[in-house]
């Protein structure tokens, strides 16, 4: 690391979370689906990102909440006490990365997300980061990059699959729960039912992200 860069990163990390809701508390406005303030939020957690902080770092970890926050507004969500972390969502959207990030569709994205949480439900593991950190079973890396339309659509599946656990039905769900499995082929996942065959999952329920 450069000494302008090592510079610039010991600047940052001066920042308290505190002065982060002050750059941020402006009235919320549309602006390419997202607030005023989740653009900012974004705007400044990728600006840590890019200086290699860590995601548990403060200001990441503040920016975070704001976006989220706003999320909740906006989807007119009803404000309850989550069952999921900042940090699942983040190692969420990794694994999509590193298993679809290159594919158009947030169905298919989705499923990949609705693969581990059905893996929580059927009581692989207590929690969703060891599940989705299991040796061999995703593309999980620490070092992997954090894209932001992945960070919003795994927010998006945890808070579906949070409403679902609460006793909703209709939550938005793209995978039953008895699918467990994929395979890949470098341009599709192919979500099935059981380890060896089993019913290939053909996306006959409705799509929150498909018009």
């Amino acid at each position: 690391m450069s000494d302008i860069r090592k510079a610039r990163k010991s600047l940052f990390v001066l920042i308290s979370p505190a002065l982060v809701v002050i750059l941020l508390s402006t009235t919320a406005s549309a602006l390419s689906g997202w607030t005023a303030r989740q653009n900012t939020a974004h705007e400044i957690a990728q600006l840590a990102r890019s200086l290699d902080l860590p995601e548990d770092n403060p200001i990441i970890v503040e920016a975070r909440r704001l976006w989220y926050e706003d999320y909740m507004i906006d989807s007119d969500n009803e404000p309850h006490e989550p069952i999921y972390t900042d940090e699942d969502a983040v190692i969420l959207a990794k694994i999509m990365y590193s298993e679809c990030g290159g594919i158009p569709s947030d169905t298919e994205k989705a499923c990949i997300a609705w693969v581990v949480l059905n893996r929580v439900d059927a009581g692989y593991a207590d929690t969703i980061a060891v599940v989705a950190t299991a040796p061999s079973q995703f593309g999980y890396r620490a070092n992997t990059p954090v894209r932001d339309d992945l960070l919003e659509l795994s927010y998006d599946v945890l808070e579906r699959w949070s409403k679902e656990k609460s006793g909703e039905t209709e939550v938005g769900r793209v995978l039953p729960k008895d699918y467990l499995w994929y395979n890949g082929d470098g341009v599709h996942n192919y979500f099935r039912n059981a380890y060896n065959g089993g019913a290939q999952w053909d996306y006959s329920l409705p799509s929150p992200y498909e018009s």
